[in-house]
């Protein structure tokens, strides 16, 4: 198997009867590490002791801070973020709570759910803690490498870092300014997991930590660490690195266990590359001119209005996703590979992000699932290879299912399909709703941007105009060239229900009572009706389906010119700064602009308001412009 998928796999957990004290209790055992995830006779004392008062949260917390940031090794089963979390519910009613925790055996959420009532935290903590788990649950995102944000009130963010430590120390994408205020150094025993306390953890936390002023003698405001064990080789690089070590009495049976406040450390900071230009420190934005209102546009006017930005829209036609992606059915899914390699982690991304948006507006959602069938590019045994890597580690639904369950008809064909996680939905609807916020005197139809004098008004630029970067580089510096994809879509009025979607070597769908095959793909530049087309999709359907539909079928069509990079990735970040503006690039999604989009605006966001990227380097060095340089 692919290193991909070895770095991240599903917790290996059992249930066991520890005797301990002379009673005995059901404690969940990891069989890999060879010991239990902590004590559920009374868990929840230990956790507040070592790491909630080992940090001193309640009373840092009482103080009011408008923003802190917690940084945990080993999510383990989220109690530790259950109970500070809730705590910071019960203390700061206006600061926003960041917590970052790494796990690289992520425990699936049925055996989390299962944990939480052994524990029975609903009922034994405050109000808030249930609308935490459920949060929490709802959105846990599939055991697969990644960095996955979860927005679990307006108040507090938790970010999953699903990869080796070592590995996630290295992906994370957070500016020099980035700073943490309490460590939580979980995950089990250096002797049982030496991985986990390597060299690389205490260059990070001595990067990112911040000691005490001078208005603060007695060194609270510094950055602090807790740790439920006392092992030498902790406590000597802990204070390597400009720590201030305390041993402290343990809880229960343990002896001692360790805290500590950051002094000082001086360090030489990450090598740059390629997604360094995400991280640069930016000054602050006031205006953003967007050109494009289809996806791409709409979803940054959207997120980017969401942030505070003041932002416009320019589109050169007469309405809302005019190109590409007025589309009446648009279908997201994530690429499966062999291999899970980049591409296929982007998609996944992305689509669990579509997953996240679409829980809150499932009004807009018209499925949620595909039916996959064998063609050239996937074939019966690479969707088998598929649905063996991924089922265990998605919280969808994956497994073989019958098109002939699925869709009546007066002619069949003996198909299996791998039922799959997918979105389908109205290209023109969303973008209409994305934009349902936004001022309408700020959004310019029927406007084409030809010079950037044009917008001198504005201190930021995005381009998200798809294939129209092909024909107009407003005076900038040669802009990546994208190659246009023709697709023809064909309407017809549908003879019977269709139950779900379903992927063949086109798309068949169901919207309302049409159904629309395709699309084509051809390069072409040409937005005219091809009648081929609609007669080339008509058989392809018959043929692949088993469908009599007649060649003549009287049907309507669209036509949308997507725009695709040299290696699929899209273009997304900054490119250049002009005279007045910082300029930035959103297109080339080619045939994924629905699985891509929303995220690919939000790391946008994210980088103009100098927060964390919610994507790893690698993914980000994939996307960034200036890869083609």
């Amino acid at each position: 198997m692919h290193n991909a998928f070895q770095a991240v796999e599903p917790a290996k957990l059992e249930w066991r009867q520890i005797a301990r004290n002379g009673s005995n209790y059901l404690a969940p055992y990891s069989t890999a590490f060879d010991d239990i995830y902590f004590n559920t006779h009374n868990g929840i004392e230990e956790s507040e002791y070592v790491f909630l008062q080992g940090n001193q949260l309640e009373e840092r917390f009482s103080k009011q801070p408008k923003q802190f940031t917690i940084f945990e090794t080993g999510f383990g089963s989220g109690l530790n973020f259950l109970l500070s979390a809730s705590l910071w519910e019960q203390t700061n009613p206006n600061g926003k709570l960041d917590y970052y925790s790494v796990e690289q055996f992520p425990i699936k959420p049925d055996d989390l759910s299962k944990i939480y009532q052994q524990l029975k935290l609903k009922e034994l903590l405050n109000p808030f803690i249930a609308n935490i788990i459920d949060k929490l649950l709802t959105d846990y995102p599939p055991i697969l490498p990644g960095v996955y944000p979860i927005q679990i009130s307006s108040k507090i963010t938790l970010h999953l870092l699903f990869f080796p430590l070592e590995q996630a120390l290295k992906e994370i994408a957070v500016n020099a300014s980035f700073s943490v205020d309490a460590w939580f150094l979980d995950g089990f025993a250096p002797s049982k997991n030496p991985q986990m306390w390597h060299k690389g953890l205490w260059h990070f936390m001595a990067l990112h930590s911040h000691s005490a002023n001078a208005s603060d003698p007695n060194n609270t405001q510094s950055s602090s660490v807790a740790t439920f064990t006392a092992a030498s080789q902790v406590r000597k690089m802990l204070q390597y690195y400009g720590f201030e070590v305390i041993k402290r009495q343990g809880f229960g049976h343990k002896r001692e266990m360790l805290t500590a406040k950051f002094v000082k450390k001086e360090l030489s900071t990450p090598k740059p590359n390629l997604a360094s230009s995400y991280l640069e420190t930016r000054k602050p934005t006031k205006k953003i001119a967007i050109i494009g209102a289809g996806l791409a546009g709409c979803s940054s006017a959207y997120v980017l209005q969401k942030a505070g930005f003041a932002v416009e829209i320019f589109e050169q036609g007469s309405k809302l996703a005019s190109g590409a992606s007025k589309m009446p059915a648009l279908l997201a899914s994530p690429n499966f590979s062999i291999d899970h390699n980049s591409f296929s982690q982007l998609t996944f991304s992305g689509f669990y992000r579509l997953q996240q948006f679409f829980a809150e507006h499932s009004e807009l959602v018209d499925a949620k699932q595909v039916l996959q069938l064998a063609n050239e590019k996937y074939s019966d045994h690479q969707l088998q290879q598929y649905l063996e890597l991924y089922q265990n580690r998605l919280h969808s639904e994956l497994r073989w299912s019958s098109i002939e369950n699925k869709t009546p008809r007066p002619t069949t064909v003996e198909r299996k399909a791998l039922l799959s996680p997918a979105i389908q939905i109205n290209g023109e609807k969303l973008c209409e709703y994305w934009l349902k916020t936004i001022p309408s005197k700020h959004i310019h139809l029927n406007h084409k941007i030809t010079s950037l004098d044009q917008l001198s008004g504005f201190d930021c630029l995005i381009i998200a105009s798809g294939h129209g970067s092909l024909l107009n580089n407003l005076g900038l510096s040669e802009l990546p060239a994208v190659m246009p994809l023709r697709g023809q879509l064909t309407s017809i009025k549908a003879p019977y229900r269709l139950d779900l979607p379903i992927n063949y070597q086109g798309h068949l769908f169901q919207e309302d009572e049409q159904w629309h095959l395709g699309a084509s793909f051809d390069n072409s530049l040409d937005e005219s009706v091809w009648p081929a087309d609609n007669q080339k999709n008509i058989e392809l359907a018959n043929q692949e389906l088993g469908l009599a539909l007649p060649a003549n079928q009287k049907c309507s069509s669209k036509v949308g010119i997507r725009a695709s990079s040299f290696d699929r990735f899209p273009f997304c970040g900054f490119y250049q700064n002009s005279e007045q503006q910082t300029i930035w690039l959103n297109y080339g999604y080619g045939t994924r602009g629905l699985n891509l989009t929303l995220l690919c605006a939000e790391v946008i966001a994210a980088s103009l308001q100098n927060k964390t990227l919610p994507l790893s380097k690698n993914l980000l060095q994939r996307l960034s412009p200036k890869r083609i340089s």
